[in-house]
C-alpha cells in the first residue's frame, strides 16, 4: 500500500457519526494530516433542536478535538474546513438515509469510500433505540453505498462482538455463527428484533427477551448483539467491498488534540472514580487484562484501513487493540489510579480519604496496589 495521505490525497469521502467522540477525533486528524484530501461529506442528524448544521458548526468552532488544526491555521481555519467539509442532513435509522434522490445521485457519482462511525455505545438500551441505531442503520447505509461508484464502506465496530467466546478472537468472520459457534441466520435475528420492537410495550420485557437471546448465542448485552449482528449482515452482502474494525476500549487520548483529552463516561472512568471514594475495594483479578487503546491512535488506524480498502489491499477485520502486544492488567490500572490519588493527597486542603488508595481483593484476599502513602 503507498503512504496513507498519497492515498486519500484528493477523495471524496462520506462519513457518518462525526459528532461523536471517535468521529471528531478522527475528522480532526485527517483534515490536519491529509489537508489535501478533495471533500468530506458528513451525514448529521438534527438533535435536541439544532439542526444537522448547526450541530456540526458547534462541533467545528467549540471541540476541543479540532484545538489543533485551529492553532495550526488561526484565521485561515474556517476557510479551510469550509473548502473540504460538507454537511448533509439525514439519519442512519431510516431508510436512504433520509436522503432525497438528489443528494444520493450525486453522491453516489462522487464519492471514493464511506466510513460508518455512527452508532449507539449503551450496554443495555432499549431495543428501539439500539436496533435502528446499530443494525438497521448499517444496513441502510450499506443500502446507499451500494449504489456508489466506488462502493467501498469501512464499518466501524468493536473488539467485543467476540462476546463470551474465550482465547485468541481471529480476524475473521464466518457469517452465520455465533461466538458460541452457534448457526443463525441474521436476518431473521433482526425480523425478529423488529417484531419484538413492534409488538412489546413494555420496555423492561424488551430488553430481558433481547438480551436473552444475545447470551443464548454468546453475546453478553444488547451492545455487543447489535454491533455483531450488524457484521454478519454486511458481511453477507456482495454489493459492497467492506472492512470492518473493531476498536476495544476506547479512551483518553495519547497526543492527539492533546494527552489526555476524553469526553463523555467511558469505561476507565468508573473505575477512577469508584478508586476515589471511601471504598477504594475491588473484587477483581490484577492480572485480567483491561484492553484500552487512545482515541487518537483508533483515529490513525481507522485512516491507515481506510486507506488500504481504497487501495484494494484493505477487505476484512482490522482489530484495534493492544493486548496482543502491549496488554495493560485491572492491577496496573489500580497502580495507575492510586498515584493519581496520591498525587491529589500531596494538595493544599486534601483530606484523610485523600490518602486512602484503591486496593483490589483477589479472590477474598486483598492486594495494595501500592505502599501506603506518606503525607
Amino acid at each position: 500500500m503507498t503512504h496513507v495521505s498519497e492515498t486519500l490525497k484528493g477523495r471524496h469521502l462520506f462519513v457518518t457519526g462525526a459528532t461523536g467522540f471517535v468521529g471528531k477525533v478522527w475528522l480532526s486528524h485527517l483534515l490536519a494530516h491529509v489537508p489535501d484530501v478533495a471533500r468530506v461529506t458528513l451525514l448529521v442528524r438534527g438533535d435536541r433542536g439544532r439542526t444537522a448544521h448547526k450541530r456540526m458548526a458547534d462541533v467545528l468552532s467549540t471541540s476541543p478535538a479540532m484545538r489543533p488544526l485551529k492553532e495550526r491555521l488561526g484565521p485561515a481555519y474556517a476557510a479551510f474546513v469550509n473548502a473540504r467539509v460538507d454537511v448533509v442532513a439525514g439519519d442512519v435509522s431510516q431508510v436512504g438515509l433520509g436522503l432525497d434522490a438528489q443528494t444520493r445521485a450525486a453522491l453516489a457519482s462522487s464519492v471514493d469510500a464511506t466510513v460508518h462511525f455512527a452508532g449507539l455505545t449503551d450496554f443495555q438500551p432499549d431495543p428501539r433505540r439500539g436496533v435502528p441505531a446499530n443494525v438497521r442503520g448499517a444496513v441502510n447505509v450499506a443500502d446507499v453505498v451500494a449504489t456508489f461508484r466506488s462502493p467501498a464502506l469501512l464499518h466501524i465496530s468493536t473488539c467485543f462482538v467476540a462476546g463470551m467466546a474465550e482465547g485468541v478472537a481471529p480476524e475473521t468472520l464466518h457469517v452465520g455463527r455465533s461466538p458460541l459457534g452457534l448457526h443463525f441466520d441474521p436476518m431473521t435475528e433482526l425480523d425478529a428484533l423488529e417484531r419484538l420492537i413492534r409488538d412489546v410495550g413494555d420496555p423492561t420485557e424488551r430488553i430481558d427477551r433481547a438480551v436473552a437471546r444475545a447470551r443464548q448465542l454468546g453475546w453478553p448485552n444488547l451492545y455487543t448483539f447489535t454491533k455483531g449482528l450488524a457484521e454478519h449482515l454486511l458481511a453477507a452482502r456482495r454489493d459492497v467491498r467492506l472492512a470492518i474494525a473493531r476498536p476495544s476500549v476506547v479512551e483518553c487520548a495519547r497526543t492527539w488534540p492533546f494527552p489526555g483529552w476524553n469526553e463523555g463516561l467511558n469505561t476507565a472512568a468508573p473505575i477512577l472514580w469508584y478508586c476515589g471514594t471511601a471504598f477504594p475495594e475491588l473484587p477483581a483479578d490484577d492480572q485480567h487484562l483491561f484492553d484500552v487503546v487512545p482515541v487518537d491512535a483508533v483515529a490513525r488506524w481507522t485512516s491507515v484501513a481506510l486507506a488500504a480498502l481504497i487501495d484494494g489491499s484493505g477487505e476484512g477485520v482490522w482489530q484495534f487493540a493492544s493486548s496482543d502486544v502491549n496488554p495493560v492488567t485491572f492491577g496496573r490500572i489500580i497502580e495507575l489510579s492510586a498515584l493519581e490519588r496520591r498525587r491529589q493527597a500531596r494538595r493544599p486542603g486534601a483530606t484523610l480519604r485523600d490518602h486512602i488508595e484503591a486496593q483490589i481483593d483477589v479472590r477474598g484476599t486483598r492486594w495494595d496496589a501500592l505502599l501506603p502513602v506518606h503525607p
